[in-house]
């Protein structure tokens, strides 16, 4: 059986009128590494995701890696161009 799920995900009562217009959406999953590692491709490390929940449930790992890879880019232009300068 079907269940009608609110945006986040809690469930709904089906709407009792047909006149209203329904919206629907493609829903797509995504495998997700469950400890951020992508090769450990172990069973109980996947899992499927719709594609917002594996964004939000790596957006602390992308933020860790993002501000790694900024450091690493200043520490280059440091090392070639001298000090870094903010604007």
């Amino acid at each position: 059986m079907q269940t009608w799920r609110c945006g986040a995900g809690q469930r709904l009562r089906p709407p009792h009128s047909t006149i209203l217009p329904m919206q629907r959406t493609r829903v797509f999953l995504s495998t997700c590494h469950l400890d951020h590692d992508p090769q450990n491709n172990a069973a109980n490390n996947l899992a499927a995701l719709r594609q917002r929940c594996h964004i939000l449930h790596n957006a602390p790992e992308h933020r860790k890696r993002r501000a790694v890879t900024v450091r690493a880019r200043r520490a280059m232009g440091d090392l070639f161009e001298g000090p870094y300068q903010q604007l």
